[in-house]
């Protein structure tokens, strides 16, 4: 495994962002605080939550990730193509071509729409997603899927195209969850009885009442190259929100 950049004790107390050295970063690269990126993993306009991690060989392009999120082995987003138009090919869009075959676009076309991921998502090994979708809170995606469309929150699915295996919870369960919204709060280390999801809720609702967990503050760093290396800059995005 190659090195992790640990981004913490140099710039101030509470910070936890570990960055593998042989990760390519590119484009506007934003990390909340705690995250982790693993190695070999190729990211450009980039933005993950809290407590999130990404998994080493991963290739992701244009893509907001939520908070709690697992992103397996060898995830990649994929560009897409016109398949309408008369042809598929980018030429005549993007200079594909060097000298007397370069070629200046004539028409537009959004190869990499923006993707977005909700919070608590699981998204397994080898997993490919067409970029420009969105997947819910509390999805997993099965191990080799790809997906070609929308995923509604805390749906299970899988398969090639990836198809609804079952939801996660009960329809009640799932409306308790999205009420709570317990991805706003730093839950590490809070006695909560994670194997039962009501009763989780449950525990949660009272410890929220009672003043012993409080909500993650939304603390963004951009990342950016400095001189032969790179380093993190505190920023407030736009959207700095928890959805």
């Amino acid at each position: 495994m190659s090195q992790l950049l640990n981004f913490g004790g140099g710039m101030s107390e509470g910070i936890s962002i570990q960055v593998s050295k042989s990760a390519t970063i590119s484009g506007r690269v934003y990390l909340e605080n705690p995250s982790r990126i693993l190695q070999n993993v190729d990211a450009m306009n980039l933005q993950i939550g809290a407590f999130s991690y990404i998994s080493a060989r991963s290739i992701l392009r244009n893509i907001s990730i939520g908070r709690y999120c697992s992103i397996g082995d060898g995830v990649q987003t994929l560009s897409k193509h016109p398949v309408d138009f008369l042809t598929s090919s980018p030429v005549f869009y993007e200079d594909v071509f060097s000298g007397k075959f370069s070629n200046s676009k004539t028409h537009d076309f959004e190869k990499i729409p923006d993707t977005k991921i909700g919070n608590d998502v699981w998204i397994g090994a080898g997993v490919k997603i067409i970029s420009g979708i969105s997947i819910g809170d509390g999805c997993v995606i099965g191990a080799g899927a790809v997906v070609t469309k929308d995923v509604p929150p805390f749906t299970i699915v899988g398969g090639v195209p990836a198809k609804v295996i079952r939801m996660r919870f009960s329809a009640a369960t799932i409306e308790k969850i999205q009420s709570a919204k317990w991805w706003e709060y730093n839950l590490l280390g809070a006695d909560i009885a994670w194997q039962d999801p009501d009763a989780a809720l449950t525990d949660i609702r009272r410890m929220v009442q009672d003043g012993a967990i409080l909500k993650h503050a939304v603390c963004f760093y951009e990342m950016y190259k400095q001189g032969t290396g790179v380093a993190l800059r505190e920023v407030k995005l736009p959207d700095s929100s928890v959805a």
